[in-house]
């Protein structure tokens, strides 16, 4: 979690507009002053930890696709505490793609570790809809047998 002072937060644009919703930039921080009590502060959860790209408008931005930098938050780290730290781009990384499926050479727009981790989130989901789905036919107390068992 990050708190700012929102007088801290400015546009990077170079005129010095205001950032718009099609601007595709990130505000930045234009003060370092001490948070004081009464401060109107702005509180946010980093979702992203990447090199800046600035334009030459002066937006900024993540360099890199959005697939490399997404992740699965909580369940991502749970998953490292138990497996270690980068397992999902360990295995990510010894992936062969099978070369019918390759159609010569360049960046791909979706990562392994991306489609991994799309893949991880689709089983939940069908076992989370299954849950549900049983919660309508049967009663609660079998319910919490079921998903604790």
């Amino acid at each position: 979690m990050v708190a700012v002072r929102l007088e801290d937060l400015v546009s990077p644009l170079r005129n010095g507009r205001p950032l718009e919703a099609g601007d595709r930039s990130a505000l930045v921080i234009g003060g370092t002053e001490k948070i004081r009590a009464g401060d109107v502060t702005v509180f946010l959860q980093v979702v992203a930890v990447a090199a800046a790209q600035v334009r030459r408008d002066g937006r900024v931005q993540a360099q890199g696709s959005p697939a490399g930098h997404a992740t699965l938050g909580p369940l991502e780290e749970w998953l490292e505490e138990k497996a270690g730290p980068g397992v999902i781009d360990g295995i990510a990384e010894r992936a062969v793609l099978a070369e019918k499926y390759v159609k010569g050479e360049r960046e791909r727009l979706l990562t392994r570790a991306f489609m991994i981790r799309v893949i991880v989130l689709m089983t939940l989901m069908v076992r989370h809809e299954a849950l549900f789905a049983r919660m309508e036919v049967e009663d609660l107390d079998l319910l919490v047998v079921v998903a604790a068992g």
